[in-house]
């Protein structure tokens, strides 16, 4: 009965972790995990672990090189063993029949051969992978046609039930351990081998064994129990959301019934991972090919509410950004599918990035765990994009989170990392640009303390209708006339500068039908609230002049870091390439005094008639080009002969303003050759090879002869105070009004 030495074929997430395991606790045995990827054994090797699980260095340090060995010399392992995992990979076929659902044993297949022309004597192989119903089947017709005299094979499945994040405790303490085999004497001999070994730390009590199919379909039908649980959890939490329920308390009063249980009943942006929706589409083919398509239809219906899930999520961003996210920069706070875990298979967060970078979003990434390299390979595969440089372009990653919020419009929670819940968010806030938003994926943040610091709140299953009141510390629920069906509108509707002031303004005849004493309260409330608006935009304003003059810094050697520093200024160092230079326009002057006039190329009648001259300039040590606005020329010194003078020549060091790109203008016209209608960054840079990041000059740059310096604009609209009048007025008016239909009534 007794196992001396066991083979893993694959060393991924479920054959490095149950070998590192099973050696720690079967120090009698020898367990040789081997693959064909170079790398992937290397890093086994090497003190970085290719895959991330609590725990499971430390296991893989006592046990390695004692009786935990990793290979790439498959044929010595294999021959050596008397029993062989094999742990591979099974992802869902992506050609052919069955594509898009059926699992893909290309793998399994392989193994099976190099089994069958490896092996010189009997061996127990036991499928560990997920794998459909009767594949132990196919794996014994490759065997057995291919087998030499005096060897003979049993076929066992052993499928894992380990969850990543916790599949260290998970292999230590598990629910159960499943073995399935024939029911003949040399099956149920070969079953008793394998439950020997894991007896070594698991009462035999847990152990359970069953014929090799109920084994297969039992995998199979606990990944799509415990997705069921999630789609169903998610599909309440909508109707949560449409109707003021809080699908955390449901999930509660539901969890306490001793018949469902609370685990997996957690509200969230999605499932993910290499199991739950592979295994799902897996069963749904196989429910079709058995004609059973009312089963197959059954469970497709998991994996489609988990796509509404997520699509859901990421259109309520979308909506809430005043229904526009281009050339808006959101942080992403964690890419992989769960926390403890590096794994991206599947991952909500490549949906949601999708959406954003579909919409014209630019996206900052922070994972604790996850590769840069990983993410991108992610974001730019041929089924996310078409446009992959675009996707590196408008992505950048980050290693520290309160660099990857700086600047941004908003953050999107997607990976329920411990760590984001004690990150400073009054720091975060004071990072951002305003109003700053939270959309929280993962139901694991204080929400309504992230109000109080003045952030607005999404999230999952819970409809925040409040609303930061005007003034200061009091939150009122927002009225139901100021909503848009799907929560409250935003401020900007209010104010009439954001989409969904059509919306507001198409409504606002409900006041006619409101009670007449809610009138005037309600305009003086939004007058109010145009108050606290204005101070907001003053000092929003005034924020971005205070930047606008700090001291200068240099120049980051990543440039990518200029996305979260708008309106800093920077010093840099290289050379003009004049003969490249654009021209953005027209444009009137912004004047300085009489310091910049320098050379005759500035009149004061001709200051709102010009261009801004827009040069590359070669960073000096490195292959860089930026672009930098030189600053403002008359149209007659359009052409650059006409300035000869003041094309500055040699190395040169000048203090600029980060800009970044410039939403298009409703009705503004293309470029015209090489003359830039709005500041179109990313096209400028492609259309001269240079990085898209540019400066505006200081107006100390300027040289006679030469483009007049400082032409930065904060230009941000402050209207306010015509609506803070119009609402004021409005409620003197209907306060007139109420007060005079009251007096005619006592009258009567």
């Amino acid at each position: 009965m007794v196992i001396s030495k066991i083979c893993c074929i694959g060393a991924g997430y479920v054959g490095g972790p149950t070998c590192s395991v099973m050696a720690l606790k079967c120090p009698d045995i020898q367990i040789t995990v081997v693959d064909r990827s170079t790398e992937r054994i290397a890093q086994w090797n090497s003190d970085k672990l290719p895959i991330y699980e609590p725990g499971l260095d430390e296991v893989v340090r006592q046990c390695r090189n004692r009786n935990l060995f990793f290979s790439t010399d498959i044929e010595k392992a294999i021959q050596e063993a008397e029993l062989i995992f094999i742990s591979v990979n099974t992802p869902t076929k992506t050609y052919g029949n069955g594509r898009g659902r059926a699992a893909d044993l290309k793998y399994v297949e392989g193994c099976a051969r190099m089994i069958a022309e490896m092996s010189q004597n009997s061996k127990i192989v036991v499928e560990k992978s997920t794998v459909p119903v009767r594949a132990a089947e196919s794996i014994m017709h490759i065997l057995k046609a291919n087998h030499k005299p005096g060897v003979k094979y049993d076929i066992l499945s052993n499928p894992e039930f380990l969850a990543e994040g916790t599949a260290v405790e998970d292999l230590l303490k598990p629910d159960r351990v499943l073995i399935g085999g024939e029911q003949t004497p040399a099956g149920q001999a070969a079953i008793e081998k394998l439950c020997w070994v894991y007896e070594h730390w698991i009462p035999k009590k847990n152990i359970i064994t069953t014929n090799t199919w109920s084994s297969e379909l039992s995998k199979l039908a606990a990944n799509a129990f415990l997705a069921q649980r999630i789609s169903s959890i998610n599909s309440l939490s909508a109707v949560c959301e449409a109707t003021g329920a809080d699908v955390s308390e449901v999930a509660r009063a539901v969890g306490l019934d001793s018949r469902i249980g609370p685990k997996f009943l957690q509200a969230s942006v999605g499932f993910g991972g290499s199991c739950f929706q592979k295994d799902i589409l897996n069963l749904v083919y196989i429910c079709e090919g058995l004609n059973l398509p009312e089963v197959a239809a059954y469970w497709q219906q998991v994996i489609d509410m988990n796509d509404y899930q997520k699509t859901r999520f990421s259109q309520k961003i979308i909506e809430c950004l005043f229904n526009t996210v281009t050339d808006k920069r959101i942080s992403i706070l964690g890419f992989a599918f769960k926390k403890n875990t590096g794994d991206t298979r599947e991952t909500p967060a490549i949906t949601v990035c999708r959406t954003l970078l579909d919409e014209g979003a630019q996206l900052n990434i922070y994972d604790p765990k996850v590769e840069p390299e990983q993410i991108i390979a992610d974001l730019t595969h041929p089924n996310v994009t078409e446009c992959p440089e675009h996707v590196k372009r408008a992505v950048q990653i980050f290693a520290d989170p309160y660099d990857a919020v700086r600047g941004t419009h908003a953050l999107v929670v997607c990976t329920e990392w411990d760590e984001f819940v004690s990150l400073n968010y009054e720091r975060i806030y004071a990072s951002m640009m305003k109003p700053a938003y939270i959309f929280d994926g993962r139901k694991i943040l204080p929400h309504e303390r992230l109000q109080q610091i003045g952030f607005h709140v999404q999230t999952i299953g819970k409809r925040l209708l409040q609303q930061e009141h005007p003034l200061r510390g009091t939150v009122l629920p927002a009225p139901a006339h100021l909503t848009n069906g799907h929560g409250p509108l935003p401020a900007t509707a209010l104010n009439g500068d954001g989409p969904g002031a059509q919306a507001y303004n198409s409504s606002s005849v409900a006041y006619c039908s409101m009670p007449p004493p809610l009138i005037p309260a309600t305009t003086f409330g939004l007058g109010c609230w145009q108050v606290y608006r204005k101070q907001w935009k003053e000092g929003l304003i005034s924020e971005l002049e205070r930047k606008i003059h700090m001291a200068p810094v240099p120049i980051p050697d990543d440039l990518s870091a200029l996305h979260g520093m708008e309106y800093e200024t920077v010093t840099v160092r290289g050379q003009f390439l004049h003969d490249q230079e654009i021209h953005l326009g027209p444009r009137a002057c912004i004047q300085h005094g009489d310091s910049h006039t320098t050379g005759g190329l500035f009149s004061q009648k001709e200051a709102s008639i010009g261009f801004l001259v827009i040069t590359p300039f070669k960073l000096e040590g490195r292959d860089d080009k930026i672009l930098i606005n030189r600053g403002w020329v008359p149209k007659r010194f359009l052409d650059p002969e006409t300035r000869r003078d003041g094309q500055v020549s040699g190395t040169v060091e000048l203090q600029g303003v980060v800009r970044l790109q410039e939403n298009r203008p409703q009705f503004t016209p293309q470029q015209r050759g090489a003359i830039f209608m709005y500041r179109d960054v990313e096209k400028m840079a492609a259309w001269r090879g240079t990085e898209p990041y540019y400066l505006d000059a200081t107006v100390a740059s300027t040289v006679p002869h030469g483009p007049v310096g400082g032409q930065t604009r904060v230009t941000l609209r402050n209207e306010h105070l015509s609506y803070i009048v119009t609402w004021f007025s409005l409620s003197g008016f209907t306060t007139w009004l109420w007060f005079r239909q009251i007096v005619r009534r006592k009258s009567f």
